[in-house]
């Protein structure tokens, strides 16, 4: 009885690990899809909020604390 349990809990584990893998794999393409959208649009940062998202899009998947300066142009473009 404990063998079965014992292969029953390593595939579950298997499996998890699997789709634990495929949304890493989701999340790091979507936020690669939402990274060239926010750069490449020409939107202007209008209001700290738009900011803030901004940088959490980009640094939110750090495991480290950073640094970071953010530079815009006069038409508040992030250059």
């Amino acid at each position: 009885m404990k063998t079965r349990s014992k292969k029953m809990s390593r595939r579950s584990r298997k499996t998890a690990s699997l789709q634990d893998y495929e949304d890493d794999a989701i999340i790091t393409k979507a936020m690669s899809i939402l990274e060239c959208r926010a750069t490449y649009r020409t939107e202007t940062i209008g209001s700290p909020e738009d900011l803030k998202r901004y940088v959490r899009l980009r640094l939110s998947g750090l495991e480290h604390e950073v640094f970071t300066c953010i530079y815009l142009d006069t038409r508040h473009r992030i250059i």
